[in-house]
């Protein structure tokens, strides 16, 4: 299946929205920030998910991940601007800072312990214990078998 010009122009809008306001736009928003129905935007966002360019939840079918950004709250959350947003993994903590090109500053838990981590991107250097790792426990092509709980 391939993209129209509309539906990328979608992708952009939801994550300008997204970083613009701290949360995921609803369906509303995008009717109103693009100029398209609910029912051509509900239409796009099931093209999007299926070309794996965002995750729908699989019961709501609202915008659940627009990689690296999570709609739902996470262990992981990075201020950037005047915004907390939530990423989906350690590692997609440092992609939001690389999408937006801002400092920030990512306040995590480890897996296991739960101990709060707290570290920052500032003037694109990473200022972090060098003791911290970051370990996938399944290989990229392997992610989206199962995305919630990868």
């Amino acid at each position: 299946m391939s993209l129209s010009e509309p539906d990328w122009q979608l992708r952009a809008n939801i994550y300008k929205h997204w970083i613009d306001n701290g949360v995921a736009p609803e369906l509303s928003d995008l009717a109103t920030n693009v100029g398209l129905t609910i029912a051509e935007i509900q239409s796009s966002l099931e093209r999007l998910d299926s070309a794996h360019q965002l995750f729908l939840d699989p019961q709501t079918r609202n915008i659940r991940m627009a990689n690296p950004l999570s709609a739902i709250p996470t262990d992981y959350r990075v201020k950037v601007g005047k915004h907390w947003v939530y990423a989906n993994c350690a590692w997609d903590t440092l992609g939001i800072v690389a999408m937006v090109r801002q400092d920030a500053i990512i306040e995590a838990q480890l897996p296991l312990s739960k101990e709060p981590v707290i570290y920052q991107v500032k003037s694109g250097e990473l200022m972090a214990d060098d003791s911290l790792l970051v370990h996938f426990s399944l290989p990229v092509n392997e992610w989206y078998d199962d995305l919630i709980h990868t």
